[in-house]
Formats: C-alpha cells, sequence, structure tokens
C-alpha cells in the first residue's frame, strides 16, 4: 500500500443518489427459511447487519 494518496481527480460515485430505501412485508415462514440458511451456514452474515429486521 502506498503511504499516501492523491484524491484531486476523484468524482463521487454517480450511483450514489440513486439509492431508495424501501419497506417490504416478509411472512413469517421466509424469514424462517432464511434462519434455516443462515443456520446452516458456515458464515453467520446473510443478511446486512444494517437492517433492523429481527436477522440477529
Amino acid at each position: 500500500m502506498r503511504e499516501e494518496y492523491d484524491f484531486t481527480n476523484a468524482r463521487k460515485n454517480p450511483f450514489a443518489k440513486k439509492k431508495k430505501q424501501i419497506t417490504i412485508n416478509i411472512d413469517a415462514s421466509t424469514i424462517e427459511y432464511f434462519n434455516l440458511i443462515r443456520q446452516k451456514s458456515s458464515t453467520s452474515k446473510v443478511v446486512n447487519e444494517g437492517g433492523s429486521g429481527e436477522f440477529t
């Protein structure tokens, strides 16, 4: 890695403004399905930890 980087010609992410937060309703059976996948998986993070769902 470099000790210092030059960001003078950097540009903002053109896709950042296109993101929009939405809310969806999910059946309990769907949540149970993904929880089972998570338990069987070697990693414990199937869903982004930033969410406020019941995926703990």
